[in-house]
């Protein structure tokens, strides 16, 4: 479905003299896409040409497929639209009059007066430049669990699994840059790139009995207990201070209040 609706736009594109280049980013620029994968189109055009191909995007559109949904973003630079058949789809316009693209993540569908050129790759920056970022990340990660006697003193219950996907959020990103693995799709991919023992680490945590202060605690524990595990061996591999200070003195607060609270800790303190 996606590559005949590329093809459709491809052609429309083709004999609209407003438009200089087509080229896809994301998955299909790649070349890793699948069947749930969304479509981002960029589109080159004129500066004279940009004001009346934005007022006309929605027809345009329309007429290859109709639409469901048409949102205009980031004061016009993009669009974002959904089709009756459920296509998801992104078009970023651009009036630059070369466009530089990284040839690793680029798929050119139009390029009528070779306005694209490449740029090298960037350079993977080296541990001495990620260090500092791990290590705050680590160190917010600690912050946000140690909210854990706030939300469950208080019964906030939908705020304490709120808080879980923050940390799931943090801890995910952290394994994946201090282990050097490339997330090359796009954000709703994500268990292919971790390792399976993390992966299965972290669905065990998040799989929550009910929503009850004990399960509620457990999860984040288990969580802590994850970046206990790998937090040390990622600042080792990249030269910096693992927190233990802070580690310490979040779990023995938090400890100390889940008991006040007669909330149950797990079988193993972390």
């Amino acid at each position: 479905m996606q590559e005949a609706y590329i093809k459709a736009i491809t052609t429309k594109a083709t004999a609209d003299d407003r438009i200089k280049a087509v080229w896809l980013e994301g998955s299909f620029g790649r070349g890793n896409p699948d069947r749930y994968s969304d479509l981002d189109f960029h589109v080159l055009l004129a500066e004279a040409d940009l004001h009346g191909f934005k007022a006309d995007l929605e027809a345009w559109l329309s007429s290859i497929q109709r639409l469901v949904l048409f949102n205009v973003l980031f004061g016009g630079k993009m669009v974002n639209a959904l089709t009756h058949h459920g296509l998801r789809i992104d078009i970023w316009l651009h009036t630059e009059l070369t466009a530089a693209l990284d040839p690793s993540k680029t798929r050119i569908l139009i390029n009528k007066g070779n306005d694209i050129e490449f740029v090298p790759a960037p350079r993977a920056a080296g541990s001495s430049a990620i260090g500092p970022t791990l290590e705050r990340q680590t160190t917010e990660l600690w912050r946000c669990i140690a909210l854990l006697p706030s939300v469950v003193g208080r019964n906030e219950l939908i705020t304490g699994w709120m808080g879980l996907t923050v940390e799931t959020t943090i801890l995910t990103d952290i394994i994946l840059t201090g282990y050097g693995i490339v997330r090359d799709r796009g954000v709703k991919n994500l268990n292919q790139f971790l390792p399976v023992d993390i992966r299965q680490a972290i669905e065990s945590a998040l799989s929550l009995q009910d929503l009850s202060p004990g399960s509620l605690a457990k999860a984040h524990l288990d969580l802590a207990r994850i970046v206990q595990q790998h937090g040390r061996r990622i600042a080792e591999k990249h030269d910096y201070t693992y927190p233990r200070e802070l580690e310490e003195a979040v779990l023995r607060y938090v400890f100390d209040e889940l008991a006040l609270l007669n909330v149950p800790q797990g079988e193993d303190r972390v």
